[in-house]
């Protein structure tokens, strides 16, 4: 049986109060997430969005900074070859700065650079996501959510979709994912934003591993909820039974486990997707839930039989 009252280490190492976190949850909006045009995207079944969970990608305004530059190591300027060859040094040399404001310019300016250009793009955008990795492993929220801003405007702009797409996110997007449930919750939100985004551009074959991979402790749960959510929110977008990896069986499989969470929030989370999973599947979602303790099973089906009423 769950046991709600169940404490969590004190050493939890997602908690909010780690050193180098700028960011303030207290101010932080939750806004409804972005209308679904269902007509056009929706796949299986059309369900309401109930969860609102993932808020929308919004980006700090940009800092200013007119300090020079710091020069190229050797490495980085073999690493940028490319972009350099095509651009020049300038906005590579900003993208390696030491101040995080002239990284930020880099970012922008490598992202407009690339964007603009008519053909022979594909490569270039390749190397802006190899050397990204060094940006989304920072602590400055600003410069993580800006070069996944980038990647999205990019391969918008110039419609890049996998094979080109998930080829060139795959050399950073681990350290990116790495950053969910972290001490900035923008941070969280920014990379979950970026995997929907991803489903969206056909990549859910890299995306559902990512959200479906069970965390290895209750201390994770932040993680843990933020994956919950984002499913959620795919479900919405791309359906039940209708879409591979994510059957009802499969998704059951990977949610169902974390109702035995010791944290209200994620078994919460559960139980708003089960409500969800109804509307698509029936009665049918009764199977799958029969073995759950008793009281845990009562929460669920009342949820349901809730929100039927309504």
């Amino acid at each position: 049986p769950i046991n709600p009252a169940r404490n969590l280490p004190n050493d939890d190492p997602y908690g909010d109060d780690q050193e180098n976190n700028n960011d303030d949850d207290d101010n932080v909006e939750d806004p409804r997430p972005s209308e679904y045009n269902e007509e056009a995207m929706f796949h299986g079944f059309k369900i309401d969005n109930l969860a609102g969970t993932i808020p929308a990608f919004k980006e700090d305004e940009s800092p200013t900074c007119d300090d020079p530059p710091d020069d190229l190591s050797p490495g980085d300027r073999q690493e940028a070859q490319p972009l350099i060859t095509q651009f020049g040094e300038d906005p590579v040399k900003r993208f390696f700065s030491k101040p995080w404001a002239l990284r930020l310019q880099g970012i922008h300016m490598l992202q407009d650079l690339i964007s603009g250009l008519a053909a022979d793009y594909v490569p270039l955008f390749v190397n802006f996501c190899y050397i990204l990795r060094h940006r989304v492993q920072e602590l400055q929220k600003q410069v993580v959510l800006a070069s996944l801003n980038a990647v999205q405007m990019i391969a918008d702009t110039h419609q890049i979709e996998p094979p080109e797409l998930t080829r060139a996110v795959s050399q950073f997007l681990n350290h990116a994912v790495a950053k969910i449930g972290g001490s900035q919750k923008a941070v969280t939100d920014g990379v979950c934003q970026f995997l929907i985004w991803l489903s969206k551009k056909r990549a859910l074959d890299v995306v559902l591993p990512i959200v479906m991979k069970p965390v290895k402790n209750a201390a994770q749960w932040k993680a843990q909820l933020a994956k919950i959510n984002t499913l959620h929110e795919l479900l919405f977008m791309h359906g039940i039974d209708s879409t591979p990896g994510l059957s009802t069986q499969e998704v059951m499989n990977c949610v169902l486990p974390a109702l035995e969470s010791p944290k209200k929030e994620v078994r919460d989370a559960v139980i708003e997707m089960m409500v969800t999973i109804e509307q698509c599947i029936g009665s049918a979602i009764f199977k799958y839930i029969e073995n759950l303790p008793p009281r845990t099973k009562k929460e669920v089906k009342k949820a349901i039989e809730e929100h039927q009423q309504t």
